[in-house]
């Protein structure tokens, strides 16, 4: 008879009833002999086991005593983390459980099931009355999606990794703000890579990929996939779309190959601790994915490209750099290699969002002239250091809480960029940031220089008092101009106010500038320019209040200051 924890009685001299009762209960159990017999079982039959997948066990316990088994304790052990359930069974039956092992790490896994551990019964054999196997999780092969389809005569080849949690991301990137560099990432058929990744989220703890375009004008896509995933799962994510499937053997492998059209083919299956999907397109319909997997490849394009990185010095270095590292994650990495070009780009996550960097190479060398290109947001030039940064427009236009920042440096050799995904307030800071990151890469040739679209300016009514812009500090509504006295005798600055609208506060000065003298103020601006997707300009109230000779005089004029989202 099982007693829940509910029906036990507190009260002082009942307890004292039910301790005697207990008593001689236990000793009832112990003047009883129990005979228990106990089977661990593994049903899997795999050639190797691999880290995140699971186990499958049977534990199976005969009764071969006399006495009835009554919600007594089995205990099954993994790895010394214990499993417990309750066992009430008459004489001659038998029971079996299911357990379930999630392998979640290389190495030994020591099973073990126990009845009555804590040697409460008098068992009369405690051998019979447990049972133990291991089982060995092997570490898988290096994950190199190369070896999954044909590496010669290709034209062009693209190499990323990607961690947990952000297999989305370039789906993101690529349909919200058509950065079509990172299409390869999710197949041949974009659209339905971004379905099967997004739907994968949070499974797939490494996915390792290539993309490969050849001579012939067919392309191929592989890519190796880590954790709990199976192909179950992109059976059914696929079983949404019309297209037929067949399941195959390939080298006594089982394969599922799709016919996403009369050319593109796909496959997926399991092989090596990896979930492997690939595709193959060839116009000339000679081949399917199938049949590619079927031959073994070596992976030459894999040291082609890492070659061709390593050989560029400077190159490697601006990657390398050219990323936020401070509390933030290195989520992922894509390499691209065709026989001219190179490029390289770091997908990284902190607290203030999301941020892809790229570096790509110019061959032949452009020919970069003083004359600027007009920069259709907020231009940066510093020394050797000339950037743009542009506000680019998500394919949602409702989708206006999120800003995508993209900031460019273009030198003879390289093109550098990052883009920042932030919330919108933080645009100008995201400008900020890159413009920063690029100063200390420090790369080597002049910038192109850029020159923004709407030019920051400043102007009051009185041209007796000249006003030039010099610089605003985005980050602390911060203004500064040069003020030149034109007056035959010297003023006295007494205070300068900045706003929009209405009337701002005054930012008192009590300063002397002589008569032709150029004097250099800076002054806070109530509000902060304006939301605009591109270059825009803010017109802010500009009022200076000055002395001349004893008289007061207060001269009101405009400000002028390029904004962007």
């Amino acid at each position: 008879m099982e007693i829940s924890r509910n029906e036990i009685l507190i009260y002082g001299a009942v307890a004292i009833i039910i301790s005697i009762a207990g008593a001689y209960v236990l000793h009832s159990q112990l003047s009883q002999s129990y005979g228990v017999s106990v089977r661990l079982t593994n049903l899997d039959s795999y050639k190797s086991v691999y880290p995140y997948m699971v186990g499958h066990m049977s534990i199976n316990i005969t009764n071969t005593g006399q006495s009835t088994i009554k919600g007594d304790p089995l205990v099954v052990y993994m790895n010394g983390q214990a499993y417990t359930y309750r066992i009430t069974l008459a004489p001659g039956q038998s029971g079996t459980i299911p357990f379930n092992a999630p392998y979640d790490y290389s190495g030994t896994y020591n099973f073990s099931a126990v009845f009555d551990p804590g040697t409460l019964l008098n068992v009369a054999d405690r051998a019979a009355a447990q049972a133990a196997l291991s089982v060995n999780v092997t570490e898988p092969g290096p994950q190199n999606p190369f070896l999954s389809i044909p590496n010669a005569n290709a034209t062009r080849a693209i190499s990323f990794t990607l961690e947990r949690n952000v297999t989305e991301d370039p789906a993101v990137l690529y349909t919200e703000y058509n950065l079509s560099f990172l299409g390869p990432t999710l197949g041949l058929s974009p659209g339905i890579g971004t379905k099967i990744y997004a739907d994968l989220l949070g499974l797939i703890t490494q996915l390792n990929g290539t993309y490969v375009a050849y001579s012939n004008g067919a392309s191929a896509y592989s890519a190796w996939m880590q954790g709990p995933v199976v192909p179950a799962y992109i059976s059914e994510i696929m079983s949404s779309y019309p297209f037929p499937a067949r399941n195959v053997s390939v080298n006594g492998t089982g394969v599922t190959e799709l016919r996403l059209g009369n050319t593109t083919s796909m496959c997926y299956y399991y092989s090596g601790g990896y979930t492997k999907l690939v595709e193959y397109s060839n116009d000339s319909k000679q081949g399917t994915c199938a049949s590619i997997i079927n031959a073994s490849y070596r992976p030459d394009l894999a040291r082609a490209i890492n070659d061709s990185f390593a050989a560029d010095k400077a190159f490697s270095r601006y990657l390398d750099n050219f990323f936020y590292s401070i509390n933030s994650t290195v989520e992922g990495r894509l390499w691209s290699y065709t026989n001219t070009t190179l490029s390289g780009s770091v997908l990284v996550t902190n607290r203030y969002g999301t941020f892809l960097s790229r570096v790509t190479t110019n061959k032949p060398p452009l020919n970069i002239t003083t004359t600027g290109m007009s920069c259709l947001g907020l231009s940066y030039s510093k020394g050797n250091t000339s950037a743009c940064s542009k506000y680019i427009l998500p394919a949602n236009s409702n989708v206006t809480s999120i800003a995508l920042i993209n900031t460019t440096e273009i030198t003879p050799a390289y093109n550098i960029t990052m883009y920042s995904v932030v919330n919108s307030t933080q645009a100008i800071a995201a400008h900020q940031s890159a413009t920063n990151l690029l100063d200390k890469l420090n790369v080597s040739g002049a910038s192109l220089s850029w020159a923004p679209a709407v030019q920051s300016s400043c102007s009051l009514s009185n041209l007796s008092i000249g006003c030039r812009f010099s610089n605003y500090d985005y980050a602390n509504s911060t203004a500064t101009v040069n003020l030149t006295n034109n007056h035959t005798s010297s003023i006295v600055l007494n205070w300068i106010s900045c706003y929009l609208p209405g009337v701002g506060p005054h930012y008192p000065y009590n300063s002397t500038i002589k008569a032709g003298q150029q004097y250099q103020v800076f002054f806070p601006c109530s509000l902060a320019p304006g939301p605009s997707y591109l270059a825009a300009k803010t017109s802010y109230t500009l009022t200076v209040n000055y002395t001349l000779s004893g008289r007061n005089v207060t001269d009101v004029g405009t400000l002028n200051v390029t904004s962007f989202r």
